[in-house]
């Protein structure tokens, strides 16, 4: 999963901007800079409008968080759990079948005693 640290720097890269220079265009330091693009610091909304103006890119790129990589990633892990509880629902109806078995096994023994 790409972060928003990891969008920043692919745009950055994208863009053939130094680390340096967008350090210097935001008036922070060069390990500031860094920090974000390591997801070290968070970067607040103001800072990300900031980025992307320099960058001249829309804000949503760094924050777009439904990728179709992770949707169908999402989607497959859900039809998995899907698969289990219904493995675990037929586990459970079997189970109850086996002590209602088993209660009037017990009755019918309680019957003839």
């Amino acid at each position: 999963m790409t972060t928003i640290g990891d969008r920043i720097k692919k745009t950055r890269l994208q863009k053939a901007w130094k680390a340096q220079d967008v350090a210097k265009a935001l008036g922070i330091t060069v390990t500031s800079y860094l920090n974000i693009e390591a997801d070290i610091t968070d970067v607040n909304i103001s800072k990300l409008y900031e980025i992307a103006g320099i960058f001249e890119v829309d804000v949503s790129i760094f924050v777009h968080v439904g990728s179709l990589e992770n949707k169908d990633h999402n989607m497959t892990e859900i039809n998995d759990l899907k698969l289990r509880i219904d493995q675990y629902d037929r586990e459970i109806t079997r189970l109850q079948q086996k002590v209602i078995s088993f209660y009037e096994q017990s009755e019918f023994l309680r019957d003839i005693h």
